[in-house]
């Protein structure tokens, strides 16, 4: 499979990086499971914020191809299972394999203090969200998913517009009041919704288990 994100685009990436002045060294890549396969009934794209406090850990480098595979390698390990971004896709897909993973933004912040580390602020991000837009736009094109799921709390109104550049419509909010489904024409779906991280913090299982059961429909067709 060929890397999801063209060579300028990356290379904007690195650009935004080097010059940001408050990120960490290194670009987010996309994590594709080995049984990943484009177009496939089954295919999720499962987004989030940012690679956070484990951007390090995860690997992420100026090359393309290094840094995709130590996102996958770091995806099925499954190091970080106590994660509830984590055990929620694990519903889907248990061993992460039948997935591809990526984050809106494709950089995090320096840890200069403890707990700094994670998405960049809303004054940081607009120097970088032109490529990390345009990288998602591309991974979404290249790897044809079935499902995009995006599970991020933030960047709702840059995703809504990515969705409708490549043809999604809403089609409904769910009961929660803060998932909406979206539809394309070729009958794929999209998913936005809160970061998992916040059902189980407030207790939401209830919520859970209603964005689980619209995943779940939106791969069966329904």
């Amino acid at each position: 499979m060929s890397l999801p994100i063209t060579r300028p685009t990356w290379n904007a990436l690195v650009k935004a990086n080097k010059e940001a002045g408050w990120a960490q060294p290194g670009v987010f890549a996309t994590g594709i499971g080995r049984r990943y396969r484009p177009g496939a009934p089954a295919s999720v794209l499962y987004v989030g914020m940012s690679a956070g406090p484990k951007a390090e850990s995860v690997g992420s480098g100026l090359t393309q191809l290094d840094s995709s595979k130590a996102s996958r390698d770091w995806m099925i390990r499954r190091e970080n299972r106590r994660s509830p971004f984590w055990q929620f896709i694990e519903r889907i897909s248990p061993d992460r394999m039948d997935i591809a993973w990526t984050n809106v933004c494709k950089m995090d912040r320096l840890e200069v203090s403890s707990g700094d580390a994670g998405p960049p602020s809303p004054k940081q991000w607009p120097m970088i969200a032109g490529p990390c837009l345009q990288a998602l736009s591309e991974e979404i094109s290249c790897l044809a998913p079935a499902l995009i799921l995006f599970a991020t709390s933030r960047f709702r109104a840059e995703i809504k517009n990515l969705l409708a550049e490549h043809s999604f419509l809403k089609s409904r909010t769910l009961g929660d009041g803060h998932t909406t489904i979206f539809r394309s024409a070729n009958g794929r779906s999209a998913i936005t919704t809160r970061h998992p991280g916040y059902w189980r913090r407030m207790q939401l299982a209830r919520d859970e288990q209603i964005v689980a059961a619209a995943v779940l429909n939106c791969l069966s067709g329904k």
